[in-house]
């Protein structure tokens, strides 16, 4: 009995007045992964529409060409232009209700 008495309990009922400190991969954990991204992309990113994010094994210059490629093909494209050492593009397109702008 007096064994029990001097433990403390399981579960503290008395909460901290400072902030719980965690690393990097503490916070990575608790988010699971799915508020990461937003983290990792600009304000322009976050305030656009529809972002997608995609994976490859391929250079990025391949990408880019391929990228070139189709929206060249596609019916009201207007011009396109690359920026950033060639990391980023910008096309505009006509669709017949004003300019679309698609960045990759």
């Amino acid at each position: 009995e007096n064994e029990q008495a001097n433990r403390p309990p399981a579960v503290s009922t008395q909460t901290s007045m400072f902030p719980k400190k965690v690393n990097a991969f503490d916070l990575i954990n608790m988010c699971s992964g799915s508020a990461i991204n937003r983290m990792l992309q600009s304000g322009e990113e976050k305030n656009a529409r529809k972002t997608f994010m995609y994976a490859t094994s391929l250079q990025p210059n391949d990408i880019m060409q391929a990228i070139k490629q189709e929206f060249a093909g596609i019916d009201g494209f207007i011009e396109q232009k690359t920026y950033k050492n060639d990391s980023k593009l910008r096309a505009v397109f006509d669709f017949g209700r004003g300019h679309v702008h698609a960045k990759a």
